[in-house]
């Protein structure tokens, strides 16, 4: 009977994304909790009949600079074209507020302060879902195309754009990924590794950074990127794509945001032709040579151990049963041959 079904779990966040709602120029009707992992995000309906994207930021993953800064490469990004999201400012202007957020010892919260921010809703369906749901093969490698069109439009936009003045924001470059501090975590500490595993990861980021340090900036191929480009993260509405969540966009090698899009850490590679529709697309918007197409792989491995240490800084945001381990399997194996070679 539905009498003796358990109440849902409170939500501890919810009493501090009302007191954020309340500073910004709008009439909610309702607020619905869309995802909480590192960042805690709730869809908002107003009385317009528009909807809104309330996020609140991880506390300790960016400064208020840095958070000011991804609106200002947002906004630089909506001038050109491109679909991203379109931030509401706070009745007193700011672009983002701070909140507290209650200790819930039930729910394993403590009491902390977090920034929120809103953005207007993208509508569509999210492009992994589209892929989970298709199974046509022509079908996933036209959306890709779009991806791949879209990533080089971003890049090329992003190679002729000056930062403004004070403009702050993390670097995905040698020292952000495989130096003693790696922005995603020590991966090679992971408490999940043995200690055979973490001297040949360890091993693997000495090789790796050698490599990395030899590519240069030059702004055809290092600017500011998205970083985390995956399915999830794009929106398709009918022969239009956008893409969401910048809370990881930083300065990093073009490389690294195409093998983000093409990468499937922990589950069967993409098919050749889908790999193939995505350079194409990419091509039509920036330059991309066939030897760093090559390249592309180097890259996915470099992202691999970026979630390995992203995972261990996360212990709460929980991945598909196996995913890790298959992750860390092919992780394994490829250092394994990176290292072998001369």
């Amino acid at each position: 009977m539905a009498a003796d079904r358990p109440p849902p779990p409170a939500d501890p966040f919810r009493p501090a994304a009302e007191s954020a709602l309340a500073r910004f120029p709008l009439a909610p009707r309702a607020l619905t909790m869309v995802n909480r992992t590192e960042n805690v995000t709730y869809r908002v309906d107003d009385e317009a009949d528009q909807a809104w994207v309330l996020r609140l930021h991880r506390p300790g993953y960016h400064t208020e600079a840095e958070l000011e800064a991804e609106r200002v490469w947002l906004a630089a990004l909506t001038r050109d074209g491109v679909a991203v999201p379109e931030p509401l400012a706070a009745v007193d202007g700011s672009a983002y507020v701070t909140v507290d957020v209650p200790a819930d010892a039930a729910a394993g919260v403590p009491a902390h302060a977090r920034y929120v921010g809103l953005t207007r809703w993208i509508p569509g369906q999210v492009l992994a879902g589209l892929i989970d749901a298709s199974g046509d093969q022509a079908e996933i490698a036209a959306w890709y195309h779009q991806v791949g069109a879209m990533l080089g439009r971003l890049h090329r936009l992003a190679a002729a754009w000056t930062p403004p003045p004070g403009f702050t924001r993390h670097r995905f470059d040698a020292d952000g990924m495989l130096g003693e501090q790696p922005f995603w975590g020590r991966f090679w500490e992971n408490p999940a590794l043995s200690p055979a595993q973490r001297q040949l990861l360890d091993r693997a980021r000495h090789r790796l950074r050698g490599q990395l340090d030899t590519r240069g900036r030059d702004p055809g191929r290092f600017s500011m990127i998205h970083a985390d480009l995956h399915p999830g993260n794009v929106v398709v509405d009918g022969d239009r794509i956008a893409v969401i969540d910048f809370d990881d966009a930083g300065f990093g090698h073009h490389l690294y945001d195409l093998a983000v899009a093409l990468g499937r850490p922990g589950s069967e590679p993409l098919p050749a032709a889908v790999w193939e529709a995505t350079l194409v697309g990419y091509r039509t918007e920036h330059h991309l040579s066939d030897k760093e197409a090559a390249e592309i792989p180097r890259f996915e491995l470099l992202r691999s151990l970026a979630l390995i240490g992203w995972k261990a800084d996360r212990p709460e945001v929980a991945w598909p049963d196996g995913m890790f381990d298959r992750l860390l399997s092919h992780v394994l194996d490829t250092c394994a041959r990176l290292l072998s070679e001369p």
